[in-house]
């Protein structure tokens, strides 16, 4: 038997704990079933398929969750319940926040972002969960008339915000609120644009069919609740405003990174 066979299997280890995470480990077992040996860190204990959340305010589901411990298990591989300290590429190790080392042939990280508010005067959708609730309830019983849905300038996912400005829309009007007031703001020349020309105007139809006010191209500011400045001298004035959040790499020891991480 030549020394190839006696070899151990590379080692490749994936530091996150999310759907990029876990597509690479279901790549690697179809591409490389047992030619690899396949570590996963992170810090939580399960996956959260976060895009069904947006529909936990209305009372349309639930956030499945997928025990980490348990995926790894089905395919042939390791969990580690841990965060990453730092990273030491000359010698191929993970510094763990447990104190353990773990060497590696190949590393993959796929750590994804933290979101933090884009302003101060709004309410982040995503953050506060009950708070949006709260929303619904003040459009239902006529404490609140307007709403502006915000997407920030910078690095964001709107995506989730049309959601939540169609999904209110339908909600007011079912429940017969005809005088409620919907805004969507964002600096995207077209509606979700990123997707393609007939994606855009596909949703540029439906916001327009749910009666929200599109205006598109606009990097909003948010100076004090309710005051949304359009720029150019105009300024939207509604009861309460959504946003998304920010998104800020997650910076790690030893991996080079830019301002935003």
């Amino acid at each position: 038997m030549s020394d190839t066979h006696l070899m151990e299997p590379p080692h490749v280890v994936i530091v996150g704990g999310g759907i990029a995470a876990l597509e690479i480990v279901l790549a690697l077992r179809e591409l490389a079933a047992e030619r690899v040996c396949v570590t996963l860190i992170a810090p939580e204990p399960d996956f959260v398929l976060r895009p069904l959340a947006v529909a936990t305010p209305f009372g349309r589901g639930h956030t499945d969750r997928l025990a980490l411990a348990e995926v790894m298990a089905e395919h042939s591989g390791t969990f580690v319940r841990s965060a990453v300290l730092s990273v030491n590429a000359s010698a191929r190790t993970l510094v763990l926040t447990n104190g353990d080392r773990v060497p590696y042939d190949a590393l993959v990280l796929a750590l994804g972002a933290r979101e933090v508010p884009a302003f101060d005067h709004a309410l982040t959708f995503g953050a506060e969960p009950l708070a949006f609730e709260g929303l619904l309830a003040d459009l239902d019983e006529g404490y609140s008339g307007s709403v502006a849905f915000v997407v920030p300038g910078g690095c964001t996912w709107s995506l989730p915000l049309y959601e939540l400005a169609l999904m209110t829309a339908e909600e007011a009007w079912s429940m017969g609120m005809d005088r409620v007031e919907l805004h969507l703001v964002t600096p995207e020349p077209t509606p979700l644009g990123l997707f393609g020309a007939e994606a855009s105007a596909a949703i540029a139809a439906l916001l327009a069919a749910a009666q929200i006010t599109t205006h598109l191209g606009v990097s909003a500011r948010i100076d004090r609740g309710g005051h949304v400045d359009l720029g150019g001298g105009r300024e939207l004035l509604v009861d309460r405003v959504v946003a998304s959040p920010l998104l800020e790499g997650r910076r790690l020891r030893g991996i080079p990174s830019d301002a935003s991480g």
